[in-house]
């Protein structure tokens, strides 16, 4: 099932310009994302995700992060900020194997992501750069059907890319998928 979606959003102020600002436009926001969930092969599917979203003028200085639950596995939770985001995640989800009521499943997944522009949050004299960041892992998925259809995820991913943190900032728990 492929699933493309686009939001755009921005304020007119004719006024920003009087400000320092380069437009009349504020809080420019735009953001895409596509998605698709493969048929079965072998015992299970795969699920494919990416997103990038871009912010410019914005006098709220909103920021996306990246780490852990938030679309990079094996990375501190909301290790990294920014005010563009690129994001990929490709996961292969089993079946369920059936025991008694739990419904029991793993996960393969390879997790992608880069914020970048506007200045660093640590360091506002610095124009944040363009650094991609990933991650490969491994995941188990536990459902009780009979109490709800959320599944109770634990995710143990592995930094490919500098500045992964200690070993227990590997693991992620949550509940449903990650995307």
């Amino acid at each position: 099932m492929l699933r493309i979606s686009t939001q755009a959003l921005a304020r007119w102020q004719p006024l920003l310009a009087d400000l320092g600002y380069d437009a009349p436009w504020a809080n420019v926001f735009w953001n895409a994302s596509v998605s698709n969930v493969f048929p079965v092969f072998l015992y299970g599917r795969f699920h494919v995700y990416g997103a990038v979203a871009v912010r410019y003028n914005d006098l709220n200085r909103g920021l996306y992060y990246i780490g852990s639950e938030s679309g990079l596995r094996g990375f501190a939770s909301d290790q990294f900020a920014g005010h563009h985001m690129m994001r990929v995640n490709v996961e292969y989800r089993s079946l369920p194997f059936n025991i008694l009521t739990l419904h029991l499943g793993f996960a393969v997944f390879y997790d992608g992501a880069s914020v970048f522009g506007g200045p660093d949050p640590n360091d506002s004299s610095r124009v944040l750069p363009f650094v991609y960041r990933h991650s490969a892992g491994i995941g188990l998925r536990f459902q009780f059907p009979q109490f709800d259809r959320s599944v109770l995820r634990i995710d143990m991913g592995i930094p490919l890319s500098p500045g992964g943190g200690p070993p227990l900032s590997w693991f992620s728990f949550g509940l449903g998928q990650v995307f």
